[in-house]
């Protein structure tokens, strides 16, 4: 720095001054350019102490009072100002060492904390332990091994698991043959044998379902693209997999326990919702549940889900189910990965993880990914149908259960031709973080994105809403010129899926309900299709205190069911406790017409050098996805008595 330069600033002569009575101080920052320096010159003014005292009575003394007076300040904060600078230029070799040093503190700084935390869980299971506070512990404390530990472990596992049980050419072809028709006797025995014990004994007509399976297979082997190219062994350990999860979920003490208590846990955490709600609209925000309860929770879960991605959280748990989903049903790590996404994330997001790899998957790969898209709903869709009322541990069981019945369907509609040019690649199994820089901009970017969801969630309700009750209206005046009354066109849609919906073992009083939300759901979106269960669901309830209360009579109008008593209408009628069950596992999918423009938006801007081949499968891709939903709930509707 040019400190004479410095020295030979004029003062201001025009008050009489001179330079001699200023002293100048400059104070330089250590490692700065002379540029910056310049920007930190200091410049105090001192009066000579041999200066005689002013006379007050003089303009010239009066001024230069003041300045001395500013002086003594401007002397104090120089000596602030030096202090702060002599301790930032200390502590910048410190900050520049951690910035050189970031993966080694980071890496160890996690290892601190996962050991802290391990034994912070140790302590506290020990105090808590045989209480509901330790289930949670302990739950949490899997996650973060799993987070922390499984992507070392299971990869070994697996490798030296995986050549008795898939397909890939290793050697001791003859033992692996006997192991896979053991495990093929065993699964299959096994699920007979249970339900000849345990189902038909206590009610024969859910084996009705069995018939509705067949039939669901045989119809994706109609519209396969190679039916004699089938891959028998993914099919057969999809429906296995979803036939001893929905035993475990839906027969089992435990398994209903378990997820019954997720399900608390789960409508627990959206409750807090209703804190913002409250704080943004006031305590009338209960009047409008739609807008001011199920929205706000896409909003919420969002932002959960972003924050749980850039932690890892989200990516470990896919990766772990894409490889047991691949090693049990032999399908490609790509496609694997995908349908363990769609768990968690929607149809346009899934995707995305496996981006690198979508120009070079096989049609059959492009097949299975889109259908996973559409036979599940993604995580923040899901916390809004558990804040309307659909059962929260149904919905999650049902999203769980979709992952192998899509890729199980994928492979009879469009299975493998390609041969050795599939996509086996293991690096879709190393699930990039979150692209955010920290937590706060994930959450930031969560929640604009969330607040798109919203928009386009109501404005989708809105307008097919709309549409779907003039459509009824016009069905009825048609209706009535003919003498034909109350028939609405949403009464025409119900039996379009009225035989589908009794070899789906649907009760009988619900059958044509059921066929209508399935109709809905396809025509215009999943989230209106469930608000619909939620209505009956109400019905349901308020049906019951009716007859509670009043020991009254009812009858049916239409679709609608009038109290007598009470003088109210039950719009669109009630469901059983049984058909509410296997409504919330057969409409559990995106498979509607609105979502395959979306399919295609986002599948043609991820990969658009496969726009032929998504365009080609897309519409039976969301097929494929009604299939995969419809024997979700066959299963389900199989085992629940």
């Amino acid at each position: 720095m040019d400190t004479e330069g410095a020295r030979g600033i004029a003062p201001p002569e025009d008050l009489g001054w001179s330079a001699d009575d200023f002293n100048m101080e400059v104070v330089v920052v250590p490692g700065s350019t002379d540029q910056q320096n310049s920007a930190h010159v200091d410049l105090a003014f001192h009066q000579h102490e041999t200066e005689k005292a002013p006379d007050l009575t003089s303009p010239k003394d009066d001024v230069t009072l003041s300045n001395g007076i500013a002086g003594d300040h401007d002397n104090d904060g120089n000596t602030m100002t030096s202090c702060c600078y002599a301790l930032f230029a200390w502590l910048a070799p410190l900050k520049a060492a951690l910035r050189h040093h970031r993966p080694f503190v980071g890496r160890w700084g996690s290892r601190l904390f996962f050991v802290l935390y391990v034994l912070y869980s140790g302590f506290a299971l020990y105090r808590q332990w045989g209480t509901e506070a330790a289930t949670r512990l302990l739950l949490l404390l899997v996650i973060v091994l799993w987070v922390s530990l499984g992507r070392r472990v299971s990869p070994q596992l697996l490798k030296r698991l995986g050549p008795v049980v898939t397909l890939q050419p290793e050697k001791g072809r003859t033992l692996r043959t006997v192991v896979r028709w053991i495990l093929y006797v065993v699964a299959a025995g096994g699920g007979v044998a249970y339900l000849a014990l345990e189902v038909a004994p206590k009610k024969p007509s859910n084996l009705l379902t069995l018939g509705g399976i067949a039939l669901l297979l045989l119809v994706g082997l109609l519209l396969s693209t190679h039916p004699h190219r089938v891959n028998w062994h993914t099919v057969f350990w999809a429906l296995a997999i979803q036939f001893y999860l929905a035993v475990f979920l839906i027969r089992t003490q435990q398994g209903k326990d378990l997820f019954q208590w997720l399900g608390g846990l789960m409508e627990k955490f959206i409750s807090y919702t209703d804190i913002g709600s409250k704080f943004l609209f006031g305590d009338a925000y209960t009047m409008h549940p739609v807008v001011f309860q199920m929205l706000p929770v896409i909003l919420f879960m969002n932002c959960v889900i972003a924050v749980a991605y850039q932690l890892g959280i989200i990516q470990a748990l896919i990766a772990t189910l894409g490889r047991f989903l691949s090693f049990c049903l032999g399908t490609t790590p790509i496609e694997s990965v995908n349908a363990a996404a769609n768990v968690f994330l929607g149809l346009a997001e899934a995707p995305l993880l496996v981006k690198p790899f979508l120009k070079d998957v096989t049609e059959s790969e492009l097949f299975a990914i889109m259908t996973g898209g559409f036979a599940s709903i993604a995580g923040a869709i899901m916390g809004a149908l558990v804040a309307i009322g659909i059962p929260s541990n149904h919905i999650l069981a049902a999203s769980v259960m979709s992952a192998p019945a899509a890729l199980g369907v994928a492979k009879i509609m469009c299975p493998e031709t390609e041969g050795d040019n599939s996509s086996t690649t293991k690096d879709a199994y190393k699930v990039n973080l979150g692209t955010s820089t920290n937590l706060l901009e994930a959450v930031s970017q969560a929640a604009v994105m969330g607040v798109s969801i919203m928009v386009t969630v109501s404005a989708n309700v809105f307008i097919f809403m709309i549409f779907l009750t003039f459509a009824d209206n016009v069905f009825q005046w048609f209706g009535e010129q003919v003498g034909i009354h109350d028939f609405p066109f949403t009464r025409l849609l119900s039996y379009v899926f009225y035989p589908l919906m009794y070899l789906c073992g649907v009760d009988a009083a619900d059958l044509l309900t059921l066929g209508r939300l399935v109709s809905v759901k396809i025509l215009t979106s999943t989230i209106f299709s469930y608000q619909q269960v939620a209505a009956l669901i109400d019905n349901s309830a308020t049906l019951s205190n009716y007859t509670k209360a009043t020991n009254g009579s009812w009858h049916y109008q239409g679709d609608d069911l009038v109290l007598h008593d009470w003088n109210v209408t039950l719009t669109g009628g009630v469901l059983t406790e049984r058909s509410v069950v296997m409504s919330t596992y057969i409409l559990c999918g995106f498979s509607n017409i609105s979502s395959i423009g979306i399919c295609i938006g986002s599948m043609t801007s991820i990969a658009p050098s496969r726009t032929k081949h998504i365009l080609k499968h897309v519409v039976m891709a969301g097929v494929a996805g009604n299939i995969a939903c419809f024997l979700t709930g066959c299963v389900a509707g199989l085992l629940y008595i």
